[in-house]
């Protein structure tokens, strides 16, 4: 059962590759980041060529499929230069997407094969990454790095480097190293969950679990969040929880694009796959949580005297946790510091986990901080205030007051 969920990972993984870029809004990647993209999707379309046609004749299929490649590449523009510090952050952000690709294809044919861009001449003067340029770039990061040794973004482009090289240990070791530098980057740990299941036969249990479960933490809709952890659900044969997280990933979507519909196709075929249907009794979990859920509401303000400490658009978080159990909230809201005093409602339908809800635990905290930063991990000045233990009643009212300062 475990290699079925494991095959239909890959098949998901490769449509996330698909439309993950464009969910994202990105913009111009570079043609190194472009190139890698437009090669990994062309050989995921081949193998699934291969297999449709059954080994007959795929002549003209791979014909088409050759003309449709180079209309791709041509439709690349000119790269910046490489010493641009712009166009260094932008291929950092674009490659943090690559391992989705790569991923899928290691998943579907049994061995991953991004260092091989042979294959495909590109329009124009585009063209292949060499493995011997790709040792190049490595060594020329390590030798920045000497220098520059907090640069995060040249630690996670060196990270992504050694994975298209299948330097599994030294990119793990270079993800650890980012991760360090960037504590509070869900892009990091995002990736670094990918470079995990990458080195380990496809798997998200473990440690890419936590920093999935990490990356929803500080940000609930993280894109490649949401996408890893449907699938970690998908392999933990849990197909209804792996849709509830694509669905939320698909509502960020503009209804009807083309990435939508990708989501929504995918979603069908592990509906098929499953025997999960509209239907069934755990036809979606949202709507499912929201009956007979618990919901409390929270009233907010700021101490006598402590107005001078915070600026109008620091970012508000209003949250709950168990009492006894896991430290991650159980939900949160986000709001604006101007924005009080407030009054919300927390309830089981902002679950941060599908098996994490208000409602499963008998006791919470409920608390509030006002972060400088913009970040959910409290850091050193951010105010904060937090209630005693409760047990949380439905309809129940209560109040945080912010009268401390995080040291």
């Amino acid at each position: 059962m475990f290699g079925f969920w494991i095959a239909a990972s890959s098949m998901l993984l490769a449509a996330g590759s698909f439309f993950l870029p464009l969910l994202l809004g990105r913009g111009q990647h570079s043609a190194i980041d472009r190139r890698c993209l437009n090669l990994a999707i062309y050989r995921q379309r081949r193998a699934e060529l291969t297999e449709e046609a059954g080994g007959g004749n795929l002549q003209a299929l791979e014909d088409e499929l050759d003309r449709e490649l180079l209309d791709e590449l041509s439709e690349v523009s000119e790269p910046a230069s490489a010493n641009s510090s712009q166009g260094r952050a932008v291929l950092f952000t674009g490659l943090l997407l690559v391992p989705l690709l790569g991923f899928a294809l290691y998943l579907y044919v049994g061995r991953p094969d991004l260092t091989d861009y042979r294959g495909q001449a590109s329009a124009g003067e585009d063209r292949q990454m060499t493995t011997a340029e790709l040792q190049q770039n490595i060594a020329g990061l390590i030798e920045k790095l000497k220098n520059q040794p907090d640069d995060m973004e040249s630690w996670a482009l060196l990270a992504r480097s050694y994975q298209f090289a299948e330097q599994y240990e030294q990119a793990l070791a270079t993800w650890e190293k980012t991760l360090s530098l960037a504590p509070d980057n869900a892009d990091v740990m995002a990736a670094y969950a990918q470079a995990l299941a990458e080195a380990h036969e496809g798997s998200l249990s473990g440690k890419p679990e936590q920093l999935i479960a990490s990356a929803l933490e500080k940000d609930r809709n993280h894109p490649e969040g949401l996408w890893l952890a449907g699938l970690l659900a998908a392999q933990q044969n849990k197909p209804a929880v792996a849709i509830d997280y694509w669905r939320r990933l698909k509502a960020r979507l503009p209804e009807g694009s083309k990435p939508a519909q990708q989501v929504e196709r995918f979603i069908s075929q592990l509906s098929a796959q499953t025997g999960w249907s509209e239907s069934s009794p755990a036809d979606n979990v949202r709507e499912k949580a929201a009956i007979g859920a618990k919901n409390i509401r929270v009233s907010v303000r700021l101490a006598e005297g402590w107005a001078e400490q915070m600026y109008p658009d620091d970012t508000l978080f209003i949250f709950a946790r168990a009492a006894s159990g896991p430290p991650m909230p159980l939900a949160v809201v986000r709001k604006l510091a101007k924005d009080l005093p407030l009054e919300i409602t927390l309830d089981d339908t902002q679950f941060m986990r599908p098996e994490m809800k208000l409602s499963a635990f008998p006791e919470i905290i409920v608390g509030a901080r006002i972060s400088h930063s913009g970040q959910a991990t409290p850091s050193s000045g951010d105010l904060q205030g937090m209630s005693a233990a409760l047990k949380p009643v439905t309809g129940g009212r209560y109040q945080v007051v912010i009268d401390r300062k995080v040291q």
